[in-house]
C-alpha cells in the first residue's frame, strides 16, 4: 500500500492483519532467527501503515507513501 488511494487501509488491514501480529506475539521470543525478523518487519510495517493513515486522519496531509 502506497498511493493516495490507500492512506485510509489501515483501518481494515489492523482489524485482520494486526489481530494475528498481536496473537503471534510469541514469535519475539522464537528459536528461529528469520520467524523473528519476519515478524519484526510485519509489525514495523504495521507501525509505518499507522503513521501514514495519522498523517491524513488527524493532519489531512494525502500523499503517497515511499
Amino acid at each position: 500500500m502506497t498511493s493516495i488511494e490507500e492512506q485510509y487501509a489501515y483501518e481494515t488491514t489492523t482489524a485482520g492483519v494486526g489481530g494475528i501480529l498481536d496473537d503471534e506475539r510469541y514469535l519475539l521470543v522464537a528459536d528461529d532467527e528469520r520467524a523473528r525478523q519476519v515478524y519484526l518487519e510485519l509489525v514495523a510495517e504495521r507501525s509505518s501503515l499507522y503513521n501514514w493513515y495519522m498523517d491524513l486522519a488527524k493532519g489531512g496531509h494525502a500523499r503517497p507513501r515511499r
